[in-house]
């Protein structure tokens, strides 16, 4: 006899009820035992921690000068999600996984479609790995097997748990491999495109999509043809999931494929590997113009030039060789002798000391020493000369005598404390000879000296004792020289002993520029002066 439909209802509810209970308990076992394995094996910070980025320099404006490579030799530039082009992440989702805002880290549905496929062969094999899934792999490294699976799983499900769905996305799109060294769209960005995450469309955003399934043989720069296929295929799903609509995916397909190859940026080495990752004060204009006068540069190998800035002291340019992409010696921070160049300091020193004033007479006569016989540039002493005079026209005789008036060891201790790290210990003994500059100096060790001396503030040095110098060293009468800077520049040469090195110091109140010639050897120069001469400044 036929069970009553009441009876059969009643089994039907039991059976509800009881499947209820275990699917709670199910649920509560379940959680009880992630939260406990949770505890045991907690996400590693470095997870969670910012991932090293390539080391960028830009010069003044923004304009990248450098880009380094991180520590395990890659590529990699850092972009928030918000400064991404819409399309990649459309196309990421569309290709990766479809249902990435829907489930939890790990998507039962494409497991199970996963699963089928397997075992009957009905369709090509598909992966079942989430983007959280592929984001674990890589910040969480486990094995490519069952149980590697399974730790991945349970990594998604703790990234799930700690990290919103688009800081998951952003941190998988910053760090998923691209092909080569190259990690993240940022980079695969610049090197395929020359262009920005930003600037990207949908068919450039497909196209990067494409690659992630095997990104060391879908490199689109090697297979063009297999890569609009995959881009293609990529902007079907994105149409089907309604990121794309009908003209758009038309216009997509047509596109060509884009790439414009770029080299990473790497111009003006000298400069950017002494300022380092940031933003330098280089400016790329300047920088350039200076680089061509240093190639077109003839006569002796050797040739430095650097600007700064002298409200800041930043570094507007920076040259050290005559070739701009050489990478061995940088001759702006190598010791040279400093010729003529430490003058202006000397007489700021004895202005400050009482020596002198500017109207005040020193004797351009033949100094006498058992030692030591100095002389003037051209031979040629003047006698009694203003001290003004005298830097202007840089005579060497009255400032051995400036030098031997001051008291043991104030000079070269005022040049320390200028920042010249290379000049004799104020301990070493008399230094009449430091007046000509016979100690080394490095061209930004000059320029930043200069630049106190312009801002009034040079250590040890008054400012109204900074005020004269520049006054004799921008004389009106000096800019009728053969050669001379333009009139209202401070200006200063210097020239060592046997013709090793020129100098030429340019300043205005916004500028210094310091420009040293000589020969990488050490060796003589016929005509140091003439080729220094030939590199005008326009500060």
């Amino acid at each position: 006899m036929d069970a009553s439909p009441s009876r059969v209802g009643r089994r039907l509810l039991r059976l509800a009820r009881r499947l209820v209970v275990v699917g709670v308990v199910g649920a509560a076992v379940a959680w009880g035992g992630y939260r406990l394995l949770d505890l045991v094996y907690p996400l590693p910070a470095s997870a969670l921690a910012p991932p090293e980025a390539s080391p960028v320099t830009t010069a003044a404006d923004g304009t990248p000068m450098h880009v380094g490579l991180t520590s395990r030799g890659e590529r990699r530039l850092e972009v928030p999600l918000a400064e991404m082009s819409r399309w990649i992440p459309a196309a990421v989702v569309a290709s990766e996984d479809r249902r990435f805002y829907d489930h939890v880290g790990v998507d039962p549905r494409a497991f199970a479609r996963a699963v089928w496929v397997g075992v009957t062969g009905s369709a090509p094999r598909q992966g079942a790995s989430t983007i959280t899934m592929q984001l674990a792999r890589i910040v969480a490294p486990s094995a490519r097997d069952v149980g590697g699976k399974l730790a991945q799983s349970f990594r998604a499900l703790q990234l799930e748990e700690r990290l919103s769905k688009d800081e998951i996305l952003e941190r998988y799109l910053n760090l998923v491999p691209l092909g080569g060294n190259l990690r993240g769209v940022g980079a695969a960005s610049h090197a395929w495109f020359g262009r920005r995450p930003a600037d990207l469309g949908p068919a450039e955003a497909a196209l990067l999509a494409s690659v992630l399934p095997a990104p060391g043989r879908f490199d689109p720069r090697r297979d063009p043809e297999g890569a609009r296929a995959r881009r293609d295929r990529v902007l079907g799903r994105m149409r089907a999931t309604g990121a794309l609509d009908e003209a758009a995916f038309a216009a997509a397909t047509a596109a060509p494929l884009g790439l414009d190859p770029h080299a990473f940026p790497d111009v003006a080495p000298h400069a950017w590997s002494r300022a380092g990752a940031g933003r330098t004060c280089v400016m790329p204009t300047l920088q350039t113009a200076v680089e061509a006068i240093a190639a077109r540069a003839e006569g002796v190998d050797g040739i430095g030039i650097v600007a700064l800035d002298v409200a800041t002291g930043g570094v507007q340019v920076l040259v050290g060789g005559r070739a701009p992409d050489a990478r061995t010696l940088d001759a702006t921070s190598r010791p040279r002798s400093a010729g003529s160049t430490l003058k202006p300091f000397l007489w700021a020193l004895a202005y400050d000391e009482g020596l002198a004033a500017p109207g005040t007479r020193l004797l351009d006569l033949p100094w006498t020493s058992p030692e030591w016989a100095p002389e003037d540039f051209d031979r040629t002493p003047r006698g009694p000369v203003a001290a003004a005079e005298a830097l202007s026209a840089s005579l060497n005789l009255p400032a051995v005598r400036l030098a031997a008036g001051l008291p043991p060891g104030r000079f070269p201790a005022a040049l320390r404390g200028l920042g010249f790290a290379h000049v004799r210990d104020a301990s070493a003994g008399p230094a009449i000879d430091l007046a000509l500059g016979t100690d080394d100096v490095t061209a930004l060790e000059l320029a930043a000296a200069y630049a106190a001396l312009v801002r009034g503030d040079a250590p040890g040095l008054s400012r109204g004792a900074c005020g004269l110098v520049l006054e004799a060293l921008s004389d009106p009468a000096r800019a009728r020289t053969a050669g001379a800077p333009a009139q209202g520049v401070a200006w200063k040469t210097g020239t060592s002993s046997r013709r090793r090195d020129a100098w030429a110091v340019g300043v205005t109140r916004r500028v210094v520029a310091v420009v040293w010639r000589g020969r990488l050897d050490g060796g003589s120069d016929p005509r140091p002066v003439a080729v220094v001469s030939s590199l005008r400044w326009k500060v």
